[in-house]
């Protein structure tokens, strides 16, 4: 039965739909620009000290 609706619709040129779903954000804005801050060598070192100190004291 299936198969003939659907040959049938065919034929005349109905489509059946399929879920979807859009999502809107409101007016229509330039992008914006994006950067990021990559840390320099003595920043990572500090942050690996930090995180060093903090695994003693909770290993201790």
């Amino acid at each position: 039965m299936n198969r003939r609706i659907k040959k049938k619709f065919d034929e005349v040129g109905i489509e059946i739909p399929f879920p979807h779903t859009s999502v809107y954000f409101g007016e229509a804005s330039k992008p914006f620009q994006f950067q990021t801050q990559v840390p320099d060598c003595e920043q990572l070192k500090e942050v690996s000290r930090e995180r060093q100190r903090e695994d003693s004291r909770d290993a201790g």
